[in-house]
C-alpha cells in the first residue's frame, strides 16, 4: 500500500504558497492539517482522473488515506506533478475570472497580469516534465527491465 501522504508531499515540495504550507493567522495546527488534507485530496483525485496509463491499479482505499496497491515510485511522482497541474490549473481559473473586473490597461499594470503568465510557464513546464516521465516510464516493467516495444 502507498500512502496518500507520499503523493501530497511529491506536491508540497513543489510550491512555496505560504496559504497552503502554513496555518492562516486563525487556524490552529490541528485545523491547518485538516484544510491541507482536504485541499491535496481534492488535487489527488484530479491527478487520479488524468493519470490514464498507470501501470500499477490506481485504486483508492480513503478509509485508510492510502491506495490499495505499492505504487512505484514513478507513479508517486506522476501522481505529485498532476496535482501540481490541478494547482496551477486553479491559479489560472481564478486569474481568469478575476481578470474580467479589470481594463485591459489596468490588467497589464496589475501584479496579477504578471502572475498569470508565470502561472502558464509553470503550468507548461510541469506538463512537460509529466509526459517526460511518462514517456521514459513506458520503456521500462514493473521490474526495472526495458522492455521490446521499441
Amino acid at each position: 500500500m502507498t500512502s496518500y501522504q507520499d503523493v501530497y508531499d511529491v506536491f508540497l515540495r513543489h510550491i512555496d504558497d505560504v496559504e497552503i504550507l502554513y496555518p492562516l493567522a486563525d487556524e490552529t495546527d490541528e485545523e491547518h492539517q485538516e484544510r491541507l488534507s482536504i485541499l491535496c485530496y481534492e488535487y489527488l483525485k484530479g491527478a487520479i482522473a488524468r493519470f490514464f496509463y498507470s501501470e500499477t491499479p490506481l485504486i483508492r482505499d480513503d478509509a485508510n488515506n492510502s491506495f490499495e496497491n505499492t505504487l512505484r515510485e514513478v507513479e508517486v511522482e506522476i501522481l505529485g506533478l498532476y496535482m501540481l497541474r490541478e494547482y496551477y490549473r486553479k491559479k489560472l481559473n481564478f486569474l481568469a475570472s478575476l481578470r474580467h473586473s479589470f481594463s485591459d490597461k489596468d490588467w497589464k499594470s496589475h501584479d496579477k497580469s504578471n502572475a498569470m503568465n508565470q502561472y502558464r510557464q509553470m503550468l507548461k513546464e510541469v506538463e512537460k516534465e509529466i509526459e517526460e516521465l511518462r514517456t521514459s516510464n513506458s520503456m521500462f516493467d514493473s521490474n526495472g527491465n526495458l522492455t521490446g516495444w521499441w
